[in-house]
């Protein structure tokens, strides 16, 4: 989980909220801004008559801003390829790239971007107007609709008006990617600009998309069909009028799948460019156990506070997880994993969240974090790491029998929240060995018990737990090599 403004991280994590930032293929959202000169810019009229778009998020105070803006390649970008006529813009220009200077610092004041220090974490880099040829905008309110989530945060965004972020790159890197980019050529072109719809699922999938108009002239009708397995599984005749590279939100249909396979969202009217035509994506049915005993695998990234996670069927929550301990530095923690009996057939959900300030999920710049939901033989019903704010995915199960004699057959801790006196109603499958203990929200233990060769059939244990504050903690009952947990509340 990521930190913004990684070297002055004290200073950010006091000034900004983060969000994270906007995923590479996303639509960038269109914005009107005044620069320091007044003129008024807006991101979709350069995007419509063809410039690709640099957006440079920084702030003054930021050292590793300073640097990169100091590094000329942003100028030289400008320089050589900006809008004919604009000032600084070299006569020879390519005529096809756009760049702008956002400051994204809510508390800072224009004399800062002039080199008038601040105090404290505000103290600017320097003089940042001094020498910039491309407009600077101080607008910190772009930031929520950017997910800014560090300075700096450097975009590309094609005429097409999808986004990547680019980072700090020289200015003849920036310039090939943007030499890549997607623009209009033929008059009629109708194209699938992602797929929005669902992939796994339990029941009946929508089959979502954006159309966007890739042609020169607007766009009034097109025919989207979807495909399952290469089978047409629904059909839609859109109509409208959508000028070049504007988008629009269509539902194609739904279907409900029976396997897992390709999900593909297809323009299928004739028009000039078949190569922008369909987005696939994998999808179908959601994974089925075959086992009533669901084991959830947590491993945390350094910042294993900011995950949560819940199992539920259909609103009921049947288990949860986190928040867990934080790493003094980058790394991973193997978080003991968690064996539930689901006790239905049906539909389960498993989501997992991160933190609202950060929202970058378990996985990648602070240690390689992910999680896994398995079922009693190891098949993997849902996965993942890198998922931003939260995610949710579905599995079934199908049967519920005694698949694992050792395990227990129905857990319960009541009354839950009370005011320290709990009772562990357990249930086991055959005679089996049961160690109980309870921690607190640092994982330190906080009450402990064992019961040797325990006899199959229902079991009231009491726990005392007065002696104990107020606050939430983590029953854990080992059965064998299993472990089953449940959250209590100390309420006095």
């Amino acid at each position: 989980m990521k930190r913004i403004f990684t070297t002055v991280l004290a200073c950010a994590t006091a000034l900004f909220t983060a969000n994270a930032q906007l995923q590479d293929g996303s639509v960038a959202p269109n914005f009107t801004g005044t620069d320091l000169n007044g003129n008024s810019h807006t991101l979709y009229e350069y995007l419509g008559q063809g410039y690709s778009v640099v957006l440079d998020f920084s702030a003054a105070w930021c050292g590793p801003c300073w640097n990169y803006h100091n590094s000329g390649a942003l100028e030289d970008l400008y320089i050589n390829h900006g809008p004919t006529g604009l000032s600084g813009v070299s006569n020879s220009t390519t005529n096809d790239v756009m760049v702008f200077f956002i400051e994204g610092e809510a508390q800072n004041t224009g004399a800062q971007l002039t080199g008038t220090s601040g105090s404290g974490v505000l103290t600017s880099q320097g003089n940042w107007v001094q020498g910039t040829p491309y407009p600077i905008i101080d607008n910190a309110s772009f930031n929520n609709a950017y997910q800014i989530g560090y300075f700096p945060t450097i975009y590309l965004v094609c005429p097409n008006r999808r986004i990547v972020e680019i980072g700090k790159a020289p200015a003849a890197t920036i310039y090939s990617a943007a030499s890549n980019c997607p623009v209009a050529t033929f008059a009629n072109d109708p194209a699938i600009f992602s797929y929005t719809g669902g992939t796994i699922s339990c029941s009946n999938i929508p089959l979502t998309a954006k159309l966007q108009n890739m042609g020169t002239a607007p766009l009034t009708a097109a025919t989207v069909k979807a495909y399952f397995n290469d089978v047409e599984v629904a059909s839609y005749d859109w109509t409208g009028n959508l000028p070049k590279y504007g988008i629009a939100d269509i539902t194609v249909g739904s279907f409900t799948p029976s396997s897992l396979d390709t999900i593909e969202i297809k323009v299928t009217s004739a028009n000039s460019d078949v190569a922008n035509d369909a987005a696939k994506t994998p999808g179908g049915a959601a994974p089925e156990a075959v086992s009533q005993f669901i084991t959830v695998k947590i491993t945390t990234d350094a910042y294993g506070s900011e995950t949560t996670w819940k199992l539920k069927n259909g609103n009921q929550i049947i288990a949860q997880g986190g928040p867990y301990n934080d790493l003094q530095a980058a790394g991973e923690t193997v978080q003991p994993p968690v064996t539930y009996p689901m006790g239905a057939t049906g539909c389960f959900t498993f989501e997992i969240s991160d933190s609202e300030q950060y929202q970058d999920g378990m996985c990648c710049d602070y240690g390689n974090g992910g999680y896994q939901v398995v079922d009693a033989n190891g098949n993997v019903l849902a996965s993942g790491g890198d998922f931003g704010l939260t995610e949710s995915k579905q599995f079934k199960v199908s049967v519920l029998g005694v698949e694992d004699e050792t395990a227990v057959g129905a857990f319960n801790v009541f009354p839950n929240p009370s005011e320290g006196n709990f009772n562990l109603d357990l249930s086991l499958l055959k005679k089996a060995t049961v160690a109980v203990n309870v921690t607190n929200v640092m994982g330190q233990m906080v009450y402990n018990d064992s019961k040797q060769n325990m006899a199959a059939g229902q079991h009231i244990m009491n726990m005392n737990l007065s002696s104990l504050s107020n606050g939430m903690y983590m029953v854990n009952v080992y059965v064998g090599d299993k472990l089953y947990s449940k959250r209590i509340t100390i309420a006095k």
